[in-house]
Protein backbone atom coordinates (compact mmCIF):
# COMPACT_ATOMS: atom_id res chain seq x y z
CA UNK A 1 0.00 0.00 0.00
CA UNK A 2 1.33 3.41 -0.98
CA UNK A 3 0.79 6.51 1.20
CA UNK A 4 1.07 9.95 -0.44
CA UNK A 5 0.84 13.37 1.23
CA UNK A 6 0.14 16.54 -0.80
CA UNK A 7 -0.25 20.29 -0.19
CA UNK A 8 1.27 20.60 3.27
CA UNK A 9 1.14 24.00 4.96
CA UNK A 10 4.64 25.51 4.92
CA UNK A 11 5.23 26.44 8.60
CA UNK A 12 4.81 22.87 9.88
CA UNK A 13 5.32 20.88 6.68
CA UNK A 14 7.89 18.25 7.72
CA UNK A 15 6.37 17.56 11.13
CA UNK A 16 2.87 17.34 9.66
CA UNK A 17 4.08 15.01 6.87
CA UNK A 18 5.57 12.61 9.42
CA UNK A 19 2.42 12.79 11.57
CA UNK A 20 0.18 12.22 8.52
CA UNK A 21 2.14 9.15 7.40
CA UNK A 22 1.99 7.68 10.91
CA UNK A 23 -1.72 8.42 11.42
CA UNK A 24 -2.67 7.04 8.00
CA UNK A 25 -0.68 3.87 8.58
CA UNK A 26 -2.29 3.36 12.00
CA UNK A 27 -5.77 4.00 10.55
CA UNK A 28 -5.26 1.49 7.71
CA UNK A 29 -3.17 -1.13 9.48
CA UNK A 30 -5.96 -3.72 9.87
CA UNK A 31 -7.17 -3.31 6.29
CA UNK A 32 -3.91 -2.48 4.48
CA UNK A 33 -4.06 -5.63 2.34
CA UNK A 34 -7.34 -4.35 0.84
CA UNK A 35 -5.97 -0.92 -0.14
CA UNK A 36 -3.90 -0.09 -3.22
CA UNK A 37 -3.01 3.45 -2.11
CA UNK A 38 -4.02 6.17 0.33
CA UNK A 39 -3.42 9.89 -0.12
CA UNK A 40 -3.97 12.92 2.07
CA UNK A 41 -4.42 16.37 0.54
CA UNK A 42 -4.17 19.50 2.68
CA UNK A 43 -5.75 22.74 1.43
CA UNK A 44 -5.92 26.06 3.22
CA UNK A 45 -8.96 28.36 3.09
CA UNK A 46 -8.67 32.02 4.01
CA UNK A 47 -12.08 33.59 4.54
CA UNK A 48 -12.82 37.30 4.81
CA UNK A 49 -11.84 38.26 8.34
CA UNK A 50 -11.87 34.65 9.52
CA UNK A 51 -9.12 32.46 10.85
CA UNK A 52 -7.48 30.41 8.09
CA UNK A 53 -8.82 26.87 8.00
CA UNK A 54 -7.19 23.71 6.73
CA UNK A 55 -9.05 20.87 5.07
CA UNK A 56 -7.57 17.39 5.16
CA UNK A 57 -9.02 15.18 2.43
CA UNK A 58 -8.20 11.47 2.52
CA UNK A 59 -8.79 9.37 -0.59
CA UNK A 60 -8.10 5.64 -0.76
CA UNK A 61 -8.41 3.09 -3.53
CA UNK A 62 -9.82 -0.27 -2.49
CA UNK A 63 -8.32 -3.14 -4.45
CA UNK A 64 -11.57 -4.72 -5.63
CA UNK A 65 -14.43 -2.30 -5.17
CA UNK A 66 -13.98 1.44 -5.61
CA UNK A 67 -12.65 4.17 -3.38
CA UNK A 68 -13.23 6.03 -0.12
CA UNK A 69 -13.22 9.82 0.11
CA UNK A 70 -13.25 11.56 3.53
CA UNK A 71 -12.53 15.16 4.48
CA UNK A 72 -12.48 17.28 7.60
CA UNK A 73 -11.85 21.02 8.09
CA UNK A 74 -10.41 22.71 11.17
CA UNK A 75 -8.31 25.71 12.15
CA UNK A 76 -5.46 23.40 13.25
CA UNK A 77 -4.08 21.14 10.46
CA UNK A 78 -3.15 18.43 13.00
CA UNK A 79 -6.70 18.26 14.32
CA UNK A 80 -8.09 18.18 10.77
CA UNK A 81 -5.74 15.25 10.05
CA UNK A 82 -6.62 13.35 13.25
CA UNK A 83 -10.38 13.69 12.77
CA UNK A 84 -10.21 12.82 9.07
CA UNK A 85 -8.15 9.72 9.92
CA UNK A 86 -10.66 8.69 12.60
CA UNK A 87 -13.54 9.04 10.14
CA UNK A 88 -11.54 7.18 7.50
CA UNK A 89 -10.88 4.28 9.88
CA UNK A 90 -14.60 4.11 10.72
CA UNK A 91 -15.46 4.00 7.01
CA UNK A 92 -13.02 1.11 6.49
CA UNK A 93 -14.60 -0.84 9.34
CA UNK A 94 -18.10 -0.19 7.97
CA UNK A 95 -17.10 -1.32 4.46
CA UNK A 96 -15.14 -4.41 5.56
CA UNK A 97 -18.01 -6.94 5.15
CA UNK A 98 -18.83 -5.67 1.64
CA UNK A 99 -15.18 -5.70 0.59
CA UNK A 100 -14.76 -9.26 1.89
CA UNK A 101 -17.84 -10.35 -0.08
CA UNK A 102 -16.40 -8.89 -3.29
CA UNK A 103 -13.02 -10.54 -2.64
CA UNK A 104 -14.75 -13.92 -2.24
CA UNK A 105 -16.83 -13.43 -5.39
CA UNK A 106 -20.18 -13.19 -3.62
CA UNK A 107 -22.82 -10.84 -5.08
CA UNK A 108 -23.15 -7.54 -3.24
CA UNK A 109 -26.31 -5.57 -2.58
CA UNK A 110 -26.06 -3.78 -5.95
CA UNK A 111 -25.43 -6.94 -8.00
CA UNK A 112 -28.00 -9.59 -8.87
CA UNK A 113 -26.97 -13.24 -8.76
CA UNK A 114 -26.75 -14.93 -12.15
Amino acid sequence: MRIDIYGLPTPSGDALRSRAQTRLWLATQRHAHRLAWVSALFTEHNGDGEMPRTTCKIVASLRHCGSIDIQHTNIDPSIALDLACARFEQALVRLAPEVMAVEMGEPTQWETPA
